[in-house]
């Protein structure tokens, strides 16, 4: 079938009808914001609050990010998880994705007040101009790349006694230490100040035993630097009364939400959780 051309005076009409209508939808949308703030790099939303009577129901949070987040086709948020603290209080926590890859740090809060929505707060980011997921280097040399930045004598993976208690732990034989890359995007956080430029990256978890450390290394998957180093283990030092040395000097570690007291004589991963 044959499609109808408009002709110039046509589309002309249908652009001014289009442009009204978009200016209309802007100015509801505007209308029932009491209070927005926005980042000073990219001028993206960071805090909204609704006004009283918005009626923007907890149902459609999904579309109501689409329209007040101003992202395009290429970004989607999507849901993480929904807590409700407190009797008709509900929080949803929603994660950036960018041409289908995950964008660290890029997330959205929606809390909704008996099943209506109050405000939203977060940090997304809106690049410029189309990016490309075309990574130039491959996984195994970002992650020599990686291994040389911690530089560690030995990592957990090659433990057989670690890697044994794994698999026994997690009832997976498959299952290792051994770094596997997800892909992300991530700012560079070598120069200061953040700009809010995306990376395309390949995010390893990497384990050291000697010394122990264990951080989240973005590798730019275009040419190799080391965009972050973001630590998993957290050290904390302390004192305490033992059983037959009196006060003595100890170190945790938080491993996740779980602190561990490592047997270090051993060089083990054996600990006190």
């Amino acid at each position: 079938m044959r499609r109808k051309l408009l002709n110039g005076k046509q589309l002309a009409v249908m652009l001014l009808f289009s442009a009204a209508a978009f200016n209309s939808y802007a100015r509801q949308n505007s209308d029932l914001i009491a209070l927005q703030e926005r980042n000073a790099k990219d001028n993206t939303p960071t805090h909204i609050v609704f006004k009283d009577g918005a009626n923007l129901r907890m149902e459609s949070s999904a579309e109501v990010l689409k329209d007040y987040r101003e992202l395009n086709g290429a970004n989607e948020l999507r849901l993480k998880k929904s807590q409700s603290p407190s009797a008709g209080i509900t929080i949803q926590r929603f994660e950036q994705w960018y041409e289908g890859v995950k964008v660290e740090h890029g997330s959205y809060a929606v809390m909704s007040k008996n099943g209506i929505i109050s405000f939203m707060h977060g940090a997304i980011y809106k690049p410029a101009q189309a990016i490309p997921v075309a990574p130039a280097i491959t996984e195994a040399a970002a992650l020599q790349q990686a291994l040389t930045h911690i530089g560690a004598k030995k990592y957990v993976w090659e433990d057989p006694n670690a890697e044994a208690y794994l698999k026994r732990i997690t009832r997976k034989e498959d299952t290792s230490y051994f770094p596997k890359a997800e892909m992300v995007w991530v700012e560079d956080f070598n120069n200061g100040e953040l700009d809010k430029q995306l990376h395309l990256a390949y995010r390893f978890n990497v384990y050291a035993q000697q010394p122990m450390s264990r951080d989240y290394v973005y590798v730019d998957a275009v040419n190799g630097k080391i965009l972050l180093t973001d630590a998993i283990l957290k050290h904390v030092a302390a004192n305490g009364k033992s059983v037959y040395s009196g006060t003595v000097s100890i170190e945790t570690t938080l491993n996740g939400t779980v602190y561990i007291l490592p047997e270090q004589t051993r060089a083990t991963l054996n600990g006190i959780g």
